[in-house]
C-alpha cells in the first residue's frame, strides 16, 4: 500500500516546505545576488586597474620617446659644440701659424739685411783697404790729389 516513492515525495514536500518556511530561497537569493554584486565590483576593480595600467605604459612609452628625443638632441647639441670648438682652434691654429710665419719672415728679411749691411761694411773695409794700399804704394802724390779731388766731388754730388 503506501509505497517507497509516496514517502520520498511526501518527505520532499515537507523539505520544501519548511525550506519556504524559514525563507531559504530569499536567502539564497539575496546570497547569489550579493555574491554576483561582489563578482561585478571585482570586475569593475579589475577593469578600472587594466584601464590604469594601460595610461601608465602610455605615459612610461611617452615619457621614453621624450627621454629619447633628448638624448638625440643631447648628442647634436654636443657634435655641433664640438664641431665649433673644433673649427674655433682650427682658426686659432691658422692665426698663430700665419703669426709665426711672419715672424719668420720677417727674422729672415731682418737677418738678410743685417748680412747685407754687415758685407757692404766689409766691402767697403776692404775697398778702403785696397785704396790705401794702392794709394800708399803705387800712386803719386798728384794722382792722390786727383782722386780726393774726385772722390769729394762725387760725394758733394750725392749729399743734398
Amino acid at each position: 500500500m503506501l509505497d517507497a516513492s509516496l514517502y520520498v515525495a511526501l518527505s520532499f514536500a515537507v523539505l520544501v516546505g519548511v525550506a519556504l518556511y524559514y525563507g531559504v530561497p530569499r536567502r539564497l537569493l539575496r546570497l547569489l545576488d550579493s555574491k554576483s554584486a561582489e563578482i561585478a565590483k571585482q570586475l569593475d576593480e579589475a577593469r578600472q586597474l587594466r584601464d590604469d595600467a594601460k595610461e601608465h605604459v602610455a605615459e612610461a612609452r611617452r615619457r621614453e620617446a621624450a627621454a629619447e628625443e633628448d638624448a638625440r638632441a643631447i648628442a647634436q647639441q654636443a657634435e655641433e659644440l664640438a664641431k665649433a670648438k673644433a673649427e674655433e682652434i682650427a682658426a686659432a691654429l691658422a692665426a698663430r701659424l700665419a703669426r709665426q710665419q711672419r715672424q719668420a719672415e720677417q727674422r729672415a728679411r731682418h737677418l738678410e739685411a743685417e748680412a747685407m749691411r754687415q758685407l757692404r761694411a766689409r766691402s767697403v773695409d776692404a775697398a778702403i783697404a785696397a785704396v790705401t794700399q794702392f794709394l800708399e804704394e803705387d800712386a803719386s802724390p798728384a794722382q792722390r790729389r786727383a782722386l780726393m779731388d774726385e772722390s769729394l766731388s762725387r760725394l758733394d754730388a750725392r749729399l743734398p
